[in-house]
């Protein structure tokens, strides 16, 4: 992994240089390998991770978190036949309009890292190389 780049841009990047996918095409497959669930108040909410690093992701999502609230997020993975669990703390919560109507992007910083995310990156990488 490069630290300096988010996940879902080395995907992009992975599916631009090797299977000639570019744009919106590519965009959109990112965001179906990154479909997640999240928990919050004892509540679960679909959402798509529209950025993703080590330390935290940002989510996109029907459902207002706010800011200093703990949510635990769930990653279902083909790739390594199981579900990658996190949690952390919202940093921001912000109302965006898409057209898909009103959306919210929230911030959440992990509060620990697990493995899982690193071997999932390194299932993808081998699945498309």
């Amino acid at each position: 992994l490069n630290p300096v780049l988010t996940i879902g841009q080395q995907l992009t990047e992975m599916l631009e240089l090797h299977l000639d996918m570019h744009g919106e095409a590519a965009r959109k497959r990112v965001i179906e390998l990154l479909d997640c669930l999240f928990t919050y108040e004892d509540s679960v909410h679909k959402a798509v991770i529209i950025d993703l690093s080590q330390k935290g992701a940002t989510l996109s999502s029907g459902t207002r978190v706010p800011t200093g609230d703990i949510i635990r997020i769930t990653i279902p993975t083909e790739q390594l036949n199981k579900k990658i669990k996190l949690s952390g703390k919202v940093m921001r919560s912000t109302r965006i309009s898409t057209d898909h109507g009103v959306k919210y992007r929230s911030v959440v910083q992990f509060s620990h890292t697990p493995l899982d995310l690193s071997n999932l990156v390194a299932k993808l990488y081998a699945k498309y190389f």
